[in-house]
């Protein structure tokens, strides 16, 4: 089972499908309205980020079960992922899309995840080579979230960064250049 916070975003949605594939069960984090998007991607379970009681209801989640580590997506979301996997079963390890910062919990190991990374390792021939080309073509993998032109040339750059500060969530932001 792996854990992972932000299934809404473009990286949670395709962490979410790539861990399904890989065959893991993934226990992910959004808000309530996307719920039903994250469960789409593949998500065996999603909690409600805002909640007081999010820790406790996904090591509750993991009663009986293995974690495989998690997905730290957020900004300061590292620590957050390091307390969950501190007070469960399994990999104590979390990958962190973000630098994690201080105060992690003795005994896990946080590791700063970047996307040229897997030019360097095996991981990249086997998603981008050996996985994606595939399940592309036969629908198994989709590019999500979901695109949304908001504008179309440089004048519109403005505009599109502007509804992405008031906040996006499942769905990607377009400007046509």
């Amino acid at each position: 089972m792996l854990s992972q916070w932000g299934g809404s975003s473009a990286v949670g949605s395709s962490a979410i499908q790539l861990a399904v594939a890989a065959g893991y069960e993934v226990i992910s984090t959004a808000s309530p309205k996307n719920f039903d998007y994250v469960k789409k991607q593949g998500a065996a379970e999603v909690f409600d980020y805002h909640s007081e009681s999010v820790v406790s209801d996904i090591v509750a989640a993991f009663k009986g079960k293995k974690s495989a580590g998690a997905l730290a997506i957020g900004n300061g979301t590292a620590a957050t992922c390091a307390e969950i996997v501190s007070k469960i079963d399994g990999k104590q390890m979390v990958a962190s899309a973000n630098p994690p910062g201080e105060g992690l919990p003795k005994g896990v190991e946080v590791k700063f995840i970047f996307g040229s990374d897997l030019k360097d390792n095996a991981v990249g021939p086997a998603v981008y080579i050996d996985f994606l080309p595939k399940a592309l073509e036969d629908g198994t993998f989709h590019c999500s979230p979901p695109a949304e032109v908001v504008g179309e040339g440089l004048g519109s750059i403005q505009g599109a960064l502007d509804e992405l500060k008031k906040g996006v969530s499942a769905k990607k932001l377009v400007v046509k250049l």
